[in-house]
């Protein structure tokens, strides 16, 4: 209640029953993503068609709606590595004493991230009820800029955890000492059902959200007129946002390859030492060969210093396997030259 306290106009009083969603038993037609200027048949109310700033409030209620569900997804997220990995790994029996020293870098940047988003998710769910209560149609109760602003200001305390967590992300790279059985414990917690995307993906999760709160932002501003009591708080919000997003971005684009290749060493058979110290990944592609017995799917991977290439297996797993690596220094490019009868094995 503090901080739905903080954020009521003056003058008015929040009764309990305001912070309720929205009871669908009472109107079972009801969508609870609706928003609130609009009827249950799904058209504007009479009186609202009057006030143009309706849109507005629509437009940014949407917006609103959009940062609560991604929030949401993205705090299940953080939850899969700080309650169900830490809870599994504790389970290491003899090893359990390599796997805390090698994964408590990871575990302890990882809980002021988790703190943040928790109370962050939280706040957001009381203003999206009491923008959905009483006052609803109230200008005053548009305070998602306000809100953002404190919380893109306190984003800024969590960069230092951010960077610890590339730090975390390379160390988790790195061969050392019982890293073989480490990655194993680790590929047994990515096949349960729980553990629903790659850990390297789920790693950087943390550092995009940063990217993804300043273009909800960019869209909030768009929609709100300067003359918009909240529009000066969205403008600053935004700058807050975009100061913390310029800060890893850089990172960022480091750790998704970093991250690319480490997946592709992981899903090509013959694909081992992908994760060389400078190399980069492109694209990917697939292409046909033209053989005796007709065109054949090949997959090609191109990075800043080879062109890899591959077909599918025979295996079980169906994987790709590695059938070439043709290192780019000295490569020549060339279209397809009208002469050619695409008689040729080697023609793709």
């Amino acid at each position: 209640m503090g901080f739905l306290n903080h954020l009521i106009p003056q003058g008015c009083h929040l009764s309990p029953v305001m912070l309720r969603p929205p009871s669908s038993s009472s109107q079972p037609g009801r969508s609870p993503l609706m928003s609130p200027t609009l009827s249950d048949s799904g058209s504007a109310r009479a009186d609202d068609v009057e006030d143009t700033s309706d849109n507005k409030m629509d437009e940014a209620y949407s917006i609103t709606k959009e940062i609560l569900s991604t929030e949401t997804s993205h705090f299940k997220d953080i939850e899969v590595i700080t309650v169900w990995l830490e809870k599994a790994l504790g389970k290491g029996g003899d090893l359990q004493e390599t796997v805390e020293h090698q994964m408590k870098p990871l575990f302890s940047c990882m809980e002021p991230i988790r703190l943040f988003h928790q109370e962050f998710l939280q706040q957001l769910e009381d203003v999206l009820s009491l923008w959905e209560g009483r006052f609803a149609r109230t200008k005053d109760m548009q305070i998602l800029g306000d809100f953002m602003l404190r919380n893109m200001t306190a984003l800024r305390a969590l960069l230092p955890s951010l960077h610890k967590l590339e730090e975390a992300f390379l160390e988790m790279q790195r061969r050392c000492p019982g890293k073989q059985e480490l990655d194993t414990l680790l590929q047994d917690f990515e096949q349960q059902r729980v553990c629903y995307l790659p850990l390297s993906c789920l790693l950087l999760k943390p550092l995009q959200r940063p990217l993804q709160y300043e273009k909800l932002l960019e869209r909030l501003c768009r929609h709100y007129p300067p003359s918009h009591h909240d529009y000066n708080n969205c403008q600053r919000a935004l700058r807050e946002a975009s100061a913390v997003s310029s800060r890893l971005r850089h990172r960022l684009l480091h750790l998704q390859n970093l991250q690319r290749l480490d997946q592709l060493e992981r899903d090509l058979l013959g694909g081992e030492h992908l994760s060389s110290p400078g190399r980069e990944f492109i694209r990917e592609g697939c292409l046909y060969k033209l053989t005796k017995s007709g065109l054949q799917q090949r997959m090609f991977y191109l990075f800043s210093d080879m062109l890899l290439y591959t077909r599918k297996g025979l295996s079980c797993t169906n994987q790709f396997r590695v059938h070439g690596r043709l290192p780019l220094h000295g490569m020549l490019g060339t279209g397809n030259p009208q002469n050619n009868n695409h008689t040729s094995n080697h023609c793709f």
